[in-house]
């Protein structure tokens, strides 16, 4: 160990005797500023303007996957490392002095460890400018997460370190430094593409996906650390470092090359047996280190996941002519099935198998801009040009033999299958695309339990969920590419003519939607029934409408109030209304809790006041509007200032379970026009989603929140951002600049 140390020592005094090493400290804290500086700013405008920040403001300045600073710091670090690395052996060789050190007793192992030693020591000098970034965010940000912040410096240093054991094998091949520098960017440059080489090919992925460097260090930035990303730096470190001492020991003994050859390969078979032993999914071991275990699944999410017990089959069926097929050909098949290592992570024996087919699917871009031309025509050339085998895909007539996918309007959908029970989790038309935790538990946990069933009445003129008029339901309810649908959260719907049929007994939740006609007598005997023996209710009605429903709100002893609310806003019609959520329901469910803290409000035109005269239920008032900014105006008579809520929760307990109903003056919220009323902190689409988790108990969808980030909030000001950019861009850089010249000039004079 002596002998490493004194080589390192004197390595490290010649690298500080040079201007590149200190060139490189200059260039990366310039660099790590900069990335900090444009990340942190940005999100002090979005606090600033009341955006909402999920993930907090640390993850979104150090980890955020498009403008986080680790991430831009990590994607050019390969710029910084041959540099340093260039001269470690190439210019013992290009000196000649590698002779005089062969023939000393230093071994290939401590010269090759001495020299991979001052570059972890280098390494470390660069983590340090990264900590100096650490300690203005920590003046900068309320309760910053320094163990996020730390993982991310870990994941650099890592990385580096894997860098720098590869430009030590390239230096020692070459005699020449500039050589080396351009071969260790091009051995980078392969080791992060290779990933992408023999994709589709059995065995052959695995292996090559294995060795990619692309992406390794991506879960450490987030907060994650996995023992088979651990396993791989080790490994391809010791790998790199061996086939280094290999590279010397060789020239220093002579050795047959069929002897070279089997040592070579032991090398590489020791390596690969590692690797494959640390890829074993039942081997995997996971430690998340963030405060809200963003990296982890909730708790909730894990609950469904023990109820399954056995192997779940998730089937992805690529429509060539959808938008995403990309994302689940051959060659990206390793990067579809990462996308859902959270679950493997719970699940390892997930089995994930691909169907490809080709068939009309609406909206679809290749079709609009091909029209005329024959489908199975058209589906080879797209068959061509994503590398899909096109005897592989399956035509029309082929793929409805298989499964019916009319009712997923023929996209690219995946259906999840285990113990006889199916379920559909989709993709969607958003920056994400992928299905997120919400959706994915919710899809899981249909195969293990009941899915709610939601029944429309229909034959009164009823809103419907699957119509797309303005007046329709079907953006909140059925639009599969959305993910905030309830389709997509593990709701099924029908609709029930109660003149020709009954309300099913399976049914979770009736929805009664602002009817434009009566009811008739048997039909109200059949809704007074479901509400007698327990069934939850969503009752929704239109000002204009209210006599329609009130056989129907007297059955639960509800009362519309009368005329139309009128609300002083400016730039928007008098029956335009912002409701705000109250906390007499803030305990009722945990969203609606949030809501209230978030101060969100619903927005909709025209809407009538609700109040109950029940003693059989418990009432709690959900959205309400103040007489401070809102009136009653009831025909030509002159209007009124009115405190009442437009929402009410009714509860009570039944001799078969706990019945909850929804009673709103209004159905425009939530309808294809309306969810798109107010501003960013109106909530009319989480409106629905809320509702029905809260009649069904919570059951679904399966709720993933996760408790609140503490650093939400900037303890300083725009001003001073910009006084810490200066010293983490000019004044540190500048300390540097002086006090490595002050070292070259004093080595130059002595």
């Amino acid at each position: 160990m002596k002998t490493i140390f004194k080589i390192a020592k004197f390595e490290l005094s010649t690298m500080f005797y040079s201007p590149i090493a200190w060139l490189v400290l200059v260039l990366f804290m310039i660099q790590c500023g900069m990335n900090y500086a444009d990340a942190i700013s940005g999100l002090h405008y979005a606090v600033k303007m009341n955006f909402r920040i999920n993930n907090g403001i640390t993850f979104d300045v150090f980890s955020h996957q498009s403008f986080g600073m680790f991430n831009e710091v990590l994607r050019n670090a390969y710029l910084f490392i041959p540099l340093l690395t260039m001269g470690l052996i190439s210019k013992e060789l290009y000196s000649g002095s590698i002779k005089l050190v062969l023939s000393s007793p230093v071994t290939a192992v401590q010269l090759v460890l001495g020299k991979y030693l001052t570059m972890l020591i280098y390494i470390g000098f660069m983590s340090l400018c990264l900590a100096a970034v650490v300690f203005f965010a920590g003046l900068s940000i309320a309760n910053v997460d320094y163990s996020l912040i730390l993982f991310g410096i870990m994941a650099f240093y890592v990385l580096s370190a894997t860098y720098a054991a590869i430009g030590l094998l390239i230096s020692s091949l070459t005699s020449y430094q500039v050589v080396a520098a351009v071969g260790t960017l091009a051995l980078l440059g392969f080791l992060n593409y290779i990933g992408e080489i023999g994709q589709g090919v059995p065995y052959i992925e695995d292996l090559t996906y294995w060795l990619s460097l692309s992406g390794r260090t991506q879960e450490m930035v987030f907060g994650l650390l996995t023992t088979n990303d651990i396993i791989y730096f080790i490994v391809i470190i010791a790998l790199f470092l061996s086939l280094s001492v290999l590279k010397i020991a060789f020239s220093r003994n002579m050795m047959s090359k069929p002897k070279k050859t089997m040592v070579y390969a032991m090398v590489f078979g020791i390596a690969f047996l590692l690797a494959y032993v640390g890829s074993i999914p039942d081997l995997i071991s996971f430690y998340d280190t963030t405060d809200s275990k963003l990296n982890t699944l909730t708790k909730e999410s894990i609950d469904v996941i023990d109820q399954i017990d056995g192997q779940v089959t998730m089937t992805s069926y690529v429509n060539i002519f959808d938008g995403n097929v990309f994302d689940a050909t051959p060659e990206n098949r390793k990067n579809d099935e990462e996308k859902f290592r959270k679950y493997r992570r719970y699940l390892p024996d997930l089995k994930m198998e691909y169907v490809y087919f080709y068939d009309e699917i609406p909206n679809s871009f290749v079709l609009t801009e091909n029209q005329g031309v024959p489908l199975p025509e058209l589906a080879e050339s797209q068959a061509d040009l994503n590398d899909v085998d096109f005897n592989l895909v399956l035509s029309p007539e082929e793929i409805k033999e298989r499964i019916d996918l009319s009712g997923e309007e023929n996209r690219f959908t995946r259906q999840l299958s285990y113990n006889g029970k199916t379920s559909f989790v989709r993709m969607f038309n958003d920056t994400q695309r992928y299905p997120e935790e919400e959706e994915m538990s919710s899809a899981l946990k249909r195969l293990v339990t009941t899915p709610p069933k939601v029944v429309f009445l229909t034959g009164h003129g009823e809103r419907q969920h699957d119509k797309a008029s303005d007046e329709g339901f079907k953006k909140i309810m059925m639009e599969l590419n959305n993910r905030s649908t309830m389709v997509n959260k593990g709701f099924d719907f029908v609709k029930v003519d109660l003149s020709k049929m009954n309300i099913p007994n399976t049914t979770s939740i009736l929805v009664i939607a602002d009817p434009k006609s009566p009811y008739g007598i048997e039909e109200l005997a059949k809704i007074e029934s479901y509400v007698k023996r327990g069934g939850n209710l969503l009752l929704m009605a239109e000002p204009q409408h209210r006599q329609v429903v009130r056989s129907i709100a007297d059955m639960i002893e509800i009362r519309y109030i009368p005329g139309e609310l009128h609300q002083n806003i400016e730039d928007q019609e008098p029956n335009f209304i912002l409701a705000s959520f109250l906390n007499t329901a803030a305990d009722k469910h945990q969203t609606f809790a949030d809501m209230v803290t978030n101060r969100n409000s619903v927005a909709t035109i025209s809407a009538m006041g609700v109040e109950s005269m029940s003693d059989d239920f418990k009432v709690y008032p959900l959205l309400g509007v103040s007489s401070n900014d809102t009136e009653v105006k009831i025909d030509s008579l002159p209007a009124k200032p009115i405190d009442t809520p437009i929402a009410l929760l009714l509860e009570r307990e039944t001799k078969q379970n706990k019945q909850r109903m929804v009673v709103l003056g209004d159905a425009d919220f939530s309808d294809n026009q309306g969810i798109g009323y107010g501003d960013r902190k109106s909530a009319n689409y989480e409106m629905m989603k809320v509702l029905f988790g809260y009649l069904t108990d919570g059951a679904f969808p399966v709720q993933v929140q996760r408790p609140k980030k503490k650093d939400l909030r900037f303890m300083i000001g725009k001003e001073q951002l910009k006084t810490h950019k200066y010293i983490l861009v000019g004044l540190i850089p500048f300390v540097f600049v002086c006090f490595g010249s002050f070292v070259l000039i004093r080595r130059k004079l002595k």
